[in-house]
């Protein structure tokens, strides 16, 4: 195994098999709610046993916490490269996180309350810094709104896009992304 700053880093095969526990987590939470599925479910569904879990999390707490972090980079990664993306980018990039990733963004509305006290905290911290992105994008372009119309326009906006999320038939991501980024515009614009 290979040295990364004086720790072990991660094997190449150790992160696939945490993305495949991830995925599995996520559909299977989602799908059934988090108490419903248990650790060999998960396990099963990604192709190791329940036991093999517990190499890469501590329990399903832990892994619960993993997929709402793992949900937040991804949509968070889009948008590294730009200090202040405008907001017809931030749209774009929800937009297309919303559609590819509808399980993640209904995990959270089903069980972000099923998160440790300090997981939650850290993903609200997150959650109001991404929002604080949108309100200085949407005021860089209607400066004639305050800063709490403007949050207010943007946590709209990101709800509108989520809703997409809420029905258990995916849509057609051709239909639904230029559909959603017009709705979305549409309502940061009003």
């Amino acid at each position: 195994m290979s040295q990364v700053n004086g720790a072990a880093a991660p094997r190449s095969r150790d992160r696939d098999r945490r993305a495949k526990i991830v995925a599995a987590a996520t559909h299977l939470f989602r799908e059934r709610g988090f108490h419903a599925v248990g650790i060999d479910e998960i396990g099963n569904a990604a192709g190791i046993t329940g036991p093999g879990v517990y190499r890469h999390f501590s329990g399903k707490d832990d892994l619960l916490s993993s997929v709402l972090d793992h949900a937040t980079d991804d949509l968070w990664t889009d948008l590294s490269a730009d200090d202040q993306p405008s907001i017809e980018a931030l749209v774009r990039s929800h937009v297309a996180y919303a559609v590819t990733h509808a399980d993640a963004i209904e995990l959270w509305y089903q069980e972000g309350r099923n998160l440790s006290a300090e997981a939650r905290s850290t993903q609200r911290r997150l959650q109001r810094r991404y929002i604080e992105r949108w309100v200085d994008a949407l005021l860089e372009r209607r400066p004639e709104l305050s800063e709490d119309e403007a949050g207010v326009l943007a946590r709209g906006a990101i709800g509108l896009i989520h809703s997409s999320a809420h029905s258990d038939r995916a849509g057609d991501p051709a239909l639904l992304t230029p559909l959603l980024e017009r709705m979305a515009m549409a309502a940061l614009l009003a």
